[in-house]
């Protein structure tokens, strides 16, 4: 239980930290898409390193839906459906990150992606908190 309230609140400041960057850092690369990871994270480095910390807690958040996912498989009756469907959705939202940034801040699908496998792996997680488990 401690571990879904902790995938919750990482969530939602995965939540914060994405809007700031949509919303207050200008993704616009002139030249056009990045390439390779020296080009992604020199662009992240000259937007102010705003970016970074959006990147760093997705990789912390994609340990810790390994975490809840391995808990759930090992504990009976633990909401194994749920953890699966949380961290399919936490490494769908990555890979469509790395893929935005890859395209140049430029594929909006991607950044619905991110946003669409983040809704779905918030309810996956919230639902977790059921005192009913979901097999």
């Amino acid at each position: 239980m401690s571990m879904v309230m902790i995938m919750l609140s990482l969530l939602s400041v995965q939540f914060l930290t994405g809007m700031y960057a949509n919303l207050f850092v200008p993704l616009y690369i002139h030249g056009g898409p990045v390439y390779g990871m020296y080009g992604m994270m020199n662009f992240m480095f000259l937007a102010g390193g705003a970016l970074m910390p959006h990147m760093a807690l997705g990789m912390v958040i994609a340990v810790f839906a390994v975490f809840v996912f391995a808990i759930s498989a090992l504990v009976p009756n633990r909401n194994l459906l749920l953890a699966t469907a949380g961290l399919v959705s936490v490494l769908l939202a990555g890979g469509a990150g790395i893929s935005f940034m890859l395209t140049g801040f430029q594929n909006d699908a991607y950044s619905f992606l991110m946003a669409v496998c983040w809704l779905s792996a918030f309810i996956s997680y919230f639902l977790m908190l059921s005192p009913v488990p979901y097999k």
